[in-house]
């Protein structure tokens, strides 16, 4: 039987042990919450939190491999248990480079991924700066612990400037400029890598969101097919490019004509990637524990 260790025991991964329990694993969990989504369903659950240590190391005794249901975690945590020889996918450098957005953004812009212009802010000046190259409007970001829209402000004009700085503590957190992107359509696609390099991609899917958080999900998405292509050929790059094995999300605008961008990145399965419990052959859980 093969055991692995999910940090987290959320929504995710709760689906993530429903379908790796049909491949006959074994399931320890790490998470703060005694009575979390997955507690009922795992074998064992170590309750502590998500940047205890020592409960790292416990879990990685416990088990095969660790993975990871969302990326707010403790990804140094998760590098000393690579250095002692324990496997851990997606791997601790692939979370370090997606954790922080600008740098996220970097590594995309470095591997010739297309997304929006984008800048590192310290100040409220900073930010008045950036919207004279950017223009208005633009999309103020923390860099690191954003979800659900928590963590953007938008800086419509000038006038904003303020506010929105204010809204995300003032300099308190790393901050960036995203310039705005004229988007139509916001759509997502997954894909899965395995440790022998296999890649395969799922169907871009198109999403509404309500009060920035996921409301409905089409698949396909009601794009042209050479808007598709770009997604595919993005994701099969993406995945390279950030070494990542298991599935990842990649969020992307595309524009009126067709363009596609990166928004953002997530090293899990991904809640825009329900249907395929029912819509796929393999849905993205499996695809993640296999």
């Amino acid at each position: 039987m093969y055991r692995v260790g999910i940090v987290g025991g959320g929504q995710l991964g709760k689906m993530m042990i429903l379908d790796g329990k049909r491949l006959d694993t074994y399931f320890v969990i790490l998470d703060p919450t005694p009575k979390c989504p997955a507690d009922s369903i795992a074998d064992e659950h170590i309750i502590a939190d998500f940047d205890d240590v020592e409960a790292f190391h416990a879990l990685a005794e416990k088990v095969d491999v660790v993975t990871y249901e969302f990326e707010h975690i403790n990804a140094e945590a998760l590098r000393e248990l690579e250095d002692e020889g324990h496997k851990v996918y997606p791997s601790s450098e692939t979370l370090l480079h997606i954790q922080n957005k600008y740098n996220q953004k970097e590594w995309l812009k470095k591997h010739g991924l297309p997304v929006p212009d984008f800048k590192k802010v310290e100040t409220a000046e900073d930010i008045r700066e950036a919207g004279k190259v950017f223009g208005y409007p633009m999309m103020l970001k923390t860099c690191t612990g954003g979800y659900d829209g928590k963590g953007n402000a938008p800086v419509n004009t000038e006038a904003d400037v303020e506010t929105a700085f204010e809204a995300l503590g003032a300099g308190k957190l790393p901050l960036m400029v995203e310039a705005f992107c004229p988007f139509e359509k916001e759509v997502s696609i997954l894909v899965c890598r395995s440790v022998n390099g296999d890649v395969k991609v799922f169907p871009v899917a198109e999403n509404v969101h309500k009060d920035s958080i996921l409301d409905e999900t089409t698949v396909p998405a009601d794009i042209s097919a050479a808007s598709t292509e770009k997604a595919m050929d993005i994701a099969r790059k993406a995945v390279q490019a950030f070494n990542a094995c298991g599935m990842l999300c990649i969020e992307l605008f595309v524009t009126a004509d067709g363009d596609v961008l990166v928004n953002e990145l997530a090293p899990r399965p991904h809640n825009s990637g329900h249907y395929t419990i029912e819509g796929c052959v393999t849905s993205q859980y499996e695809n993640h524990i296999r």
